[in-house]
């Protein structure tokens, strides 16, 4: 063996050392949990109940921060920028990682190359609903209904730009119908738009309608994403009425700077995999409507990449132009 192959293998060696002493010692002080929205929003809860468990498995504190702006950039940009030691990690969803880089001029962060995932941690899904005035009773009735009705039917959702908005533009566009766009500012005012009769349609979170679907409030037509809600099979998606129609499924995650070192990946990935799966967990977030999961750092970075190249997909097929 050559003097430089040694020196290879050698440099090689202590760097697998390092990295194993690196995952031992860590984490050697508090870890931040970036959240990149306001106290009180959806994420908040689950950040938060994964940061208190995490903490006791990891016997470090795992701190909640807020760090809103930007509909998540703000947030999500510090992580990208700080150092990959995993002591700043970000609390991420669909929104701000795979939908932002279409939506904004010059991102200060690429979704794919800049970050290390970890986990994903939740899924949920997007649902089409209407209010019970509207004589319609499934996806094919309301297509139907709104060619013989054009401009006539309006539809809410939590503001422009959102997953939710596009998801809306998407269905009018390949079912061929008009409807009357009608942006909220947040979630909560758009369900209670319908749920009113303000407007007869909306597209918001599965796990605010819940309550109003099991009361009669509203009615439940479908899942706008592309295969069924394994909490409600037998839902169907809008693509069975609307063919072509899929937006990406909702989740939530966690990832770190890009160059994270594997062994606190791992570390981190196995601590936060056993929470979720964990009974109290699973009931607690299901409460919310959300499905909790545990996926591998692979399979995780996957999600993020193919969700990724399906809303560029989406934003070509609308022509929407980044402001």
């Amino acid at each position: 063996m050559n003097a430089k192959r040694r020196a290879w293998m050698a440099g090689a060696g202590l760097a697998v050392l390092a990295a194993n002493v690196c995952a031992q010692t860590y984490p050697a002080k508090p870890v931040r949990l970036i959240v990149p929205y306001t106290p009180g929003g959806s994420t908040d809860p689950v950040a938060r109940l994964v940061a208190i468990k995490l903490s006791d498995q990891l016997g470090q504190s795992v701190v909640v921060e807020n760090r809103a702006g930007g509909g998540g950039i703000v947030g999500t940009q510090a992580v990208a920028r700080s150092p990959a030691d995993g002591y700043m990690l970000i609390y991420a969803t669909a929104g701000n990682l795979v939908q932002a880089p279409f939506m904004v001029k010059a991102l200060p962060y690429d979704p794919v190359k800049d970050f290390s995932a970890i986990v994903g941690i939740v899924t949920t899904g997007g649902a089409l609903v209407a209010n019970p005035a509207l004589p319609v009773t499934n996806l094919r009735e309301l297509v139907d209904y709104g060619k013989r009705n054009p401009g006539k039917l309006a539809i809410s959702n939590s503001g422009l730009g959102s997953a939710y908005h596009i998801a809306g533009e998407l269905f009018k566009k390949l079912a061929d119908i008009d409807l009357v766009t009608v942006p909220y500012k947040g979630g909560a005012p758009a369900l209670t738009a319908a749920v009113s009769g303000e407007v007869p349609l909306a597209i918001v979170s599965v796990a605010t309608v819940i309550p109003y679907v099991n009361s009669g409030k509203l009615k439940l037509l479908g899942m706008i994403e592309g295969s069924r809600y394994a909490r409600m099979p037998n839902t169907p998606v809008i693509g069975e009425a609307v063919p072509g129609f899929a937006m990406p499924a909702g989740w939530h995650g966690i990832l770190g700077p890009a160059g994270m070192p594997r062994a606190i990946v791992a570390r981190l990935n196995g601590e936060i995999v056993k929470i979720m799966a964990s009974a109290d967990v699973k009931e607690k977030v299901g409460t919310s409507g959300l499905d909790a999961t545990g996926t591998t750092p692979e399979e995780f970075a996957d999600t993020v990449r193919n969700d990724y190249a399906l809303f560029g997909k989406i934003v070509k097929t609308l022509n929407i132009q980044p402001e």
